[in-house]
């Protein structure tokens, strides 16, 4: 089963993640009274740490583990830490991970402050290191995620969004970081140029799989699993099976679900929609979609000496497209 393999995985690295978590916790010290507290609080909502995992996991697979991937796995760690801080400014989110928002609990204004503060720790982190090859990409991918965050506030609410736009927003806003942090892992090994490059794309792909996951998520998750409030779609946010459905279902159906959707109650009508959705195609277009970008991640790895890291990445692509948060 996917899951259990994926304990196994992260057992398999746990030493390596302590050693993040330890660079982590001495970064995050201060000796600020005001900004104790806000540290304090995301030491707490610590998630799954797909990209950190995915880093060192690169970094085996190339050559082994060294202590600059520990800082690495700090600096993405932190950036994506970040965007998710920004990110519940945006959408007005209060619960993550089951617990309250930054911005639910110190108010818009930190909130904002706060990810440009863990931006700016990682860049200093990243400057530490022997070589400006990890600046100098990840200044690049945080220019696409600003880029990916302008564009979807931009179409929030257009009903005409395309397929290809919506697929280069999320490409921009997740999964170029689940890129990078692949492909750090194998530059900072020992890894061909057409190995990182190969990791990059595996990282990439991962990520677009990831992101339509968590977009279906939205209609057919329940928020005591996901650990967060449901919903980002009453924010006007088109994804992949509304996309899908907007295409191909009847006049009167496309109609219903616009008014539902224009109201803002796409979550209070979530188990309607639910049905809607599978009775049309959609959700069963975009598993499609996320199992085409999950199998392309996989291929990806082939370039790559078989290893246990390298089937450990693709038994992660394979729980992507089966989780339920």
């Amino acid at each position: 089963m996917a899951v259990d393999r994926l304990k196994q995985i992260y057992r398999s690295i746990q030493p390596e993640l302590m050693a993040m978590s330890a660079i982590l916790e001495r970064e995050m010290e201060t000796r600020s009274e005001v900004m104790a507290p806000l540290l304090g609080h995301l030491a707490a909502v610590q998630g799954k740490q797909v990209r950190p995992a995915l880093l060192l996991l690169a970094a085996r697979s190339c050559g082994g583990i060294r202590p600059e991937h520990h800082q690495l796995a700090v600096v993405v760690a932190l950036i994506h830490t970040a965007t998710l801080v920004h990110d519940d400014i945006i959408y007005g989110a209060s619960l993550r991970r089951q617990i309250e928002t930054p911005n639910r609990k110190f108010g818009n204004e930190t909130a904002v402050l706060l990810g440009d503060f863990l931006f700016a720790k990682a860049f200093t982190i990243a400057s530490r290191l022997g070589t400006p090859v990890a600046s100098r990409l990840l200044s690049q991918i945080c220019n696409e995620i600003c880029t990916g965050e302008v564009t979807e506030v931009h179409y929030r609410g257009v009903l005409e969004l395309r397929e290809e736009q919506y697929l280069e927003i999320i490409r921009q806003k997740t999964a170029c970081l689940f890129g990078a942090s692949s492909e750090l892992g194998g530059r900072y090994g020992i890894a061909t140029e057409e190995q990182a490059l190969a990791l990059q794309r595996y990282g990439e792909c991962l990520g677009m799989a990831f992101q339509i996951v968590d977009d279906c998520l939205d209609f057919v998750g329940e928020e005591d699993i996901m650990g967060k409030a449901l919903g980002d779609n009453d924010h006007f946010k088109v994804t992949l099976p509304m996309i899908h459905f907007l295409r191909t279902a009847p006049e009167r159906e496309r109609e219903r679900f616009c008014g539902v959707f224009r109201e803002g109650k796409l979550e209070e009508k979530k188990v309607e929609l639910r049905a809607l959705f599978k009775e049309f195609g959609a959700l069963p277009y975009a598993y499609a979609s996320a199992e085409r970008y999950a199998a392309e991640a996989r291929a990806s790895l082939s370039v790559l000496p078989p290893s246990p890291s390298r089937d450990a990445m693709s038994t992660i692509a394979e729980f992507v497209i089966s989780r339920d948060h």
